[in-house]
């Protein structure tokens, strides 16, 4: 639920490289998330004003990864991620985090809150423009 700080050296490294050419990262935990905080879903405890996410659902040292993106002044344009098979897109300082379902949805249980079984569909310009689609493809669960 965090990034090491090797992938972060890493990543420092290897965005210190080139400013130019936009650029897709991808991982599994996401980095941001708003799934997790929505009360809706009974996840995340309240502390006064302060939401506890609890440490499975979201990377809890997001901050470090934006950092390096902004040290580097990298062109990511795309942060990719999966872990809780539910489809959201965010925006943030122009990078788009995209959280892509899943195949199974609810563990081959049917839709993940609201979110059918299904892929991500990327259409990649070379300016960096990124579309995104998702697909669902149908199958239902025999949940009965």
């Amino acid at each position: 639920g965090q990034f090491a700080e090797e992938q972060l050296a890493f990543l420092r490294n290897e965005l210190g490289t080139d400013s130019q050419t936009p650029t897709i990262l991808c991982g599994h935990i996401p980095s941001v998330s708003v799934l997790p905080n929505l009360s809706v879903n009974g996840e995340i405890k309240a502390n006064g004003a302060h939401f506890e996410t609890p440490a499975s659902l979201v990377a809890q040292n997001a901050s470090d990864l934006h950092q390096v993106i902004t040290a580097t002044k990298a062109n990511v344009k795309l942060v990719l991620a999966g872990h809780l098979h539910h489809l959201e897109q965010i925006q943030i300082d122009g990078v788009s985090y995209i959280n892509g379902g899943a195949i199974c949805g609810n563990w081959w249980k049917g839709a993940q809150k609201g979110c059918p079984e299904g892929f991500m569909v990327l259409d990649l310009s070379s300016d960096g423009g990124v579309a995104a689609g998702y697909r669902s493809y149908g199958w239902k669960a025999d949940v009965g």
